[in-house]
C-alpha cells in the first residue's frame, strides 16, 4: 500500500485525528505525518513525532511493511518535528544533532521536499544561534535545492530567509536587493501567503531604514495578500506589524487598536504562542504610552505561559521585556533581578544574540545608575559576542560605550583607544550619528589631556557631520510629515470610497428589490387578467345575451395587453440597469439563445417561480418548462447541473 493511497485531502486537525482513530497498521504513518505538519501547537507535534519515532522503532507496529525509504522519510520528518520544539525549550546542542541525522536521511533518498524543510530548519536554528554565516549557507543549499527541483515557491521563500539574515547582519544593500528578487519570483507563483511573508520581510526592512510610507503600503499589501490566502497567523502578524509601524509615526491609539485585532485573531484560530507575541508587542506599546502598570501585567502574564510550557526562548524574552518595564518605572532591583535571570537563560540554551542584548541592558542601566566599572564589565562580556556575529554597527556600539565607560572612570587613553577601534567599525557600516557621537567624544577626551591639535581635528569633523545629519534630519522630518499627510489623504479617501462603495451597493439593493418587486406586478397583472379572460370566453361561450362580438374584442384586448411590448421593455430596461452585462454576456457566448430564452434566463436570475415567469411571459408552465429544456440543451448542462447557479456566475 503507498502513502498516497491513504493521504487525506482535508488536512484540518479534527479531520486528521478522526482519521487516525479509524486507521490500522501503516495507514497510520501517514496521518501521523500530515498531523505532525499540520499542527501549530509545538507540544502536541512533539507528542505525535515522539509517537512516530517510537511506531518506527516497535517491530510489532507493522512498519517494516514500509518501504526503507517511507520508514526514513517519516523519521526524518519526526526528527525536525522534535528539533523544533526542543529550540522553543532551549536545547541547541540536540536540535542540531537530530536537524542533521533528519539531513543524512534526506540525502540518502534524495528526498528533495524533506531536504529542503530540513536546510530551512538547520538556517533557523543557527539564526537563533546568532551564527549568521552558517545560516545564510544552509539557506542557500536550500534555494540551490529549490532551483534544481524547478520549485519557484521555495527558491523565493528561500530568498526571504536569506534576506533577513543579511538584514540582521547588518549588510542592508544585499539584503534588499535579496528580498526584491524574492518578490518578483513569488509574484509569478500562486502562492499568496509566502508572497505575503515576503512583502513582510520587505516592509520591515523600509521601516529600519525610516522609509515609512512604503514600508506601511507594504506591509499592507502583504496583509492583503494572507486574507486572500486564509492565512489566519499570517494575517494576525501582520496587525501586529502594521501597529509597530503605526508606533514609529507616534500613532499610538491607532497602534493599539491593530495589537488588538491581532490578539483577537490568534484567540480566535487557538494559537496560543501567537497570541503570547502578540501581546509582548502590546506591552512594549503600554511602555511607549507610559502604562507601565499595564505593560507589566501582560509581560508577566506571557511569562507564565511561556514558563508553562517549558519555553526557554520566550521566557528568556519576557524576562528581558519585564527588566526594561522595570526599569522605566525606576525600580532597578527588579530590572537587574529579571535581567540576570535573562541572562543565565540565555546562556544555557546558547542564545549568543540574546545575550548581547541582556549585557548591553544591563552595562546601560548600570552606566545610568553611576555604576561605570560595572558597566564596564558588562559591555567587555558583551563585545566578543558581538564579533561572532560580524555586525559592524553593533560592534562599533560595543566598543563606543566601552570607552565611555572609560572616560567616566577617568581612564582617558584607553577611552581614546575603544573611540578610535569604534570609529573604524562605524565608518565601514555607514552609520553617520554614531560616526559623529565617536567625534565628539574623542575631541573632548583629546581636549582633556592637553592634546588640542587632535581635540580641533575631530571637533571639525563632528562639527560638519552635524550640520550634515541635522539637514538630513530636517529632510527626513520633512519627508514624514509628507508621508503623514499622505498616510492620512489615503485614509480619508478609502474612507469615502467606503462610504460610496455602501451607497451604491445600498442603491443596487435597492433596484434589486425593485425590479423583483416589477416582475411580481407584472405576474400578478397577467394572473388577473388570465381569469378575467377566463371569465369572459366563458361568457361568450354560454350566448346568454351577451354582445359575442363584443366579448371577443374584450379578450382581445386582454391579449394584447398580456403580450404589451412596452410593459417587458420597461422591465428589461430596469434589468439592465441591475445587471448591465448579463444578457449581453449570454447572448455572445451562446449566439443559439432565442429572444424568449434570453428572457427566461434574466427571469430566473430574479429566482422567480416557474409559475411567475410562465404568468410574465403569457405561456404555460409546460411551455416554459420547454424553454428551459431546451436553454439546458444549449448550454451544456448536464442533468446535475443548477440553472440558476450556472448563469448567476456570468
Amino acid at each position: 500500500m503507498t502513502t498516497a493511497k491513504f493521504k487525506k485531502e482535508d488536512k484540518s486537525i479534527g479531520s486528521l485525528l478522526k482519521a487516525l482513530r479509524a486507521a490500522r497498521g501503516v495507514e497510520r504513518f501517514a496521518i501521523y505525518f500530515d498531523l505532525m505538519e499540520s499542527d501549530d501547537d509545538a507540544e502536541a507535534a512533539r507528542a505525535r513525532a515522539d509517537e512516530v519515532l517510537a511506531l518506527l522503532d516497535d517491530p510489532m507496529s507493522g512498519a517494516m511493511r514500509l518501504s526503507q525509504n517511507e520508514r526514513d522519510r517519516y523519521r526524518a520528518a519526526a526528527l525536525r518535528i522534535r528539533a523544533a520544539h526542543l529550540m522553543e525549550v532551549g536545547d541547541p546542542e540536540t536540535v542540531l544533532a537530530l536537524l542533521n541525522e533528519a539531513l543524512e536521511l534526506d540525502k540518502k533518498h534524495y528526498e528533495a521536499d524533506g531536504r529542503m524543510k530540513t536546510l530551512e530548519a538547520l538556517g533557523t536554528a543557527m539564526i537563533r544561534l546568532a551564527k549568521f554565516d552558517d545560516a545564510v549557507a544552509y539557506f542557500s543549499d536550500w534555494r540551490k535545492l529549490a532551483r534544481e527541483t524547478d520549485s519557484p515557491i521555495r527558491e523565493g521563500a528561500a530568498e526571504r530567509c536569506i534576506a533577513d539574515t543579511l538584514d540582521r547582519k547588518g549588510e542592508h544593500d544585499q539584503a534588499m536587493e535579496m528580498i526584491r528578487k524574492a518578490i518578483a519570483r513569488l509574484a509569478t507563483t500562486s502562492d499568496l501567503a509566502e508572497l505575503g511573508r515576503a512583502k513582510m520581510s520587505l516592509g520591515d526592512m523600509l521601516s529600519r531604514r525610516g522609509d515609512y510610507s512604503e514600508a506601511l503600503d507594504t506591509k499592507s499589501e502583504a496583509l492583503a495578500h494572507f486574507c486572500a490566502a486564509g492565512d489566519a497567523k499570517g494575517e494576525a502578524r501582520m496587525y501586529t506589524r502594521i501597529g509597530l509601524q503605526k508606533e514609529l509615526a507616534g500613532e499610538y491609539d491607532t497602534a493599539l487598536e491593530f495589537h488588538l485585532k491581532a490578539i483577537r485573531l490568534h484567540q480566535k484560530s487557538g494559537y496560543e504562542v501567537g497570541e503570547s507575541e502578540a501581546c509582548g508587542s502590546l506591552a512594549v506599546l503600554y511602555g511607549k504610552m507610559g502604562k507601565y502598570a499595564e505593560a507589566i501585567d501582560l509581560i508577566t502574564q506571557n511569562l507564565t505561559f511561556a514558563r508553562a510550557k517549558g519555553y526557554r526562548f520566550p521566557e528568556c524574552n519576557n524576562l528581558i521585556n519585564l527588566g526594561l518595564a522595570y526599569s522605566l518605572t525606576g525600580d532597578l532591583a527588579r530590572a537587574f533581578a529579571s535581567l540576570e535571570e535573562a541572562l543565565t537563560i540565555a546562556r544555557e540554551i546558547g542564545a549568543r544574540q540574546a545575550e548581547f542584548h541582556i549585557l548591553t541592558c544591563i552595562a546601560s542601566r548600570h552606566g545610568m545608575a553611576g555604576n561605570f566599572q560595572r558597566s564596564l564589565d558588562y559591555n567587555l562580556q558583551a563585545l566578543p559576542l558581538m564579533k561572532e556575529t560580524g555586525h559592524q554597527l553593533q560592534i562599533a556600539t560595543c566598543l563606543y560605550n566601552i570607552g565611555l565607560a572609560h572616560s567616566n572612570l577617568g581612564e582617558l587613553p584607553t577611552a581614546i583607544t575603544r573611540f578610535q577601534q569604534a570609529l573604524v567599525e562605524a565608518e565601514k557600516s555607514g552609520e553617520k550619528q554614531r560616526i559623529n557621537d565617536i567625534h565628539y567624544n574623542l575631541a573632548a577626551s583629546f581636549e582633556q589631556i592637553g592634546e588640542n591639535g587632535k581635540a580641533l581635528q575631530h571637533f571639525k569633523l563632528y562639527s560638519s557631520g552635524k550640520d550634515e545629519i541635522f539637514n538630513h534630519e530636517s529632510d527626513e522630518r520633512i519627508q514624514r510629515m509628507q508621508t503623514l499627510h499622505q498616510v492620512e489623504q489615503s485614509e480619508r479617501e478609502r474612507e469615502i470610497y467606503r462610504l460610496k462603495s455602501e451607497k451604491l451597493q445600498a442603491e443596487l439593493e435597492g433596484q434589486k428589490k425593485e425590479l423583483t418587486a416589477k416582475a411580481m406586478y407584472l405576474s400578478q397583472k397577467n394572473e388577473a387578467l388570465i381569469r378575467i379572460k377566463k371569465e369572459l370566453i366563458r361568457l361568450t361561450k354560454s350566448g346568454a345575451g351577451h354582445d359575442k362580438s363584443s366579448l371577443k374584442k374584450i379578450v382581445g384586448d386582454i391579449d394584447d395587453s398580456m403580450e404589451d411590448a412596452q410593459n417587458w421593455e420597461a422591465f428589461e430596461a430596469q434589468f439592465h440597469s441591475v445587471h448591465p452585462e448579463f444578457v449581453k454576456t449570454l447572448s455572445a457566448q451562446y449566439p443559439k439563445l432565442s429572444p424568449t430564452e434570453l428572457k427566461v434566463c434574466a427571469l430566473i436570475m430574479l429566482n422567480l417561480s416557474s409559475k411567475e415567469s410562465a404568468r410574465i411571459l403569457n405561456v404555460s408552465a409546460r411551455s416554459l418548462g420547454e424553454y428551459r429544456y431546451r436553454i439546458r440543451k444549449k448550454l451544456g448542462l448536464g442533468s446535475k447541473d443548477n440553472l440558476s447557479s450556472f448563469l448567476a456566475k456570468l
